[in-house]
């Protein structure tokens, strides 16, 4: 899995489930299925916040004097039509934050 060029490796994922998620250990598949479900509501509202929280910095990055979409991009080694996606999606998460 990948995100913008940045890979995870097999392994990561599975500590981070241990950490997060932890094992069944026996338990009954109704408990279990409840415990996933809200472990699955936990990471997603998380992968929500890292991805605005980047977003942000994305658009701090751009405001900056002299700083251009084009030299973020290349600072970052993303395209630039990406830095301009991760820049309006923080001015849609937080219109008084990003000029």
């Amino acid at each position: 899995m990948t995100a913008d060029g940045y890979g995870v490796e097999p392994q990561e994922v599975a500590a981070v489930i241990a950490s997060l998620v932890g094992d069944r250990d026996g338990e009954d598949a109704c408990p279990w299925f409840v415990h996933l479900s809200s472990r699955m509501a936990l990471l997603s509202a998380a992968l929500d916040a890292v991805s605005a929280e980047r977003d942000s910095v994305v658009a701090e990055m751009v405001a900056e004097p002299g700083a251009t979409e084009r030299s973020v991009a290349a600072a970052l080694n993303i395209t630039y039509g990406r830095v301009g996606q991760l820049t309006r999606r923080a001015r849609q998460h937080s219109p008084a934050r990003v000029h």
